[in-house]
């Protein structure tokens, strides 16, 4: 029977201990058994759990979506409730980047009028001119 500990789980994942004793108080990762002693052990499902969090996490997905990806994986006719869910989050992405790009012209601005000793307001650090 495969049985590792939690920091087995987290060299195996790369996630830090600390993080899924977090996971597990949310309730996105299951309680574990216990052995006799005491320790929380962990089984395969596990790691596929937490490896499953993790990379939902890096797509930037906030806890309780990955816990309605997890419900609706449990229940695969829901494929078009996953679709919705995936389909909103590339929407926020793109809203996102799109702010991201506007701050970039900004501050692209901002650098190349400090550059050349233009004298504006400094927008960003409340300066009478940008400084060289």
């Amino acid at each position: 029977m495969f049985e590792i500990r939690r920091s087995e789980l987290a060299s195996r994942t790369g996630c830090n201990p600390e993080t899924i004793r977090f996971y597990e108080s949310k309730g996105v990762l299951p309680e574990p058994a216990r052995t006799a002693a005491g320790h929380r052990i962990y089984g395969p499902r596990d790691v596929q759990r937490l490896t499953f969090i993790l990379q939902t996490r890096a797509l930037g997905f906030s806890l309780a979506e990955v816990l309605e990806l997890i419900s609706l994986e449990e229940q695969p006719e829901n494929c078009n409730d996953v679709y919705t869910l995936l389909s909103k989050h590339l929407s926020n992405v793109e809203k996102r980047l799109e702010n991201l790009n506007s701050i970039k012209v900004s501050l692209e601005s901002a650098i190349v009028g400090c550059q050349n000793n233009v004298d504006v307001r400094c927008q960003f650090v409340g300066l009478e001119k940008c400084l060289t």
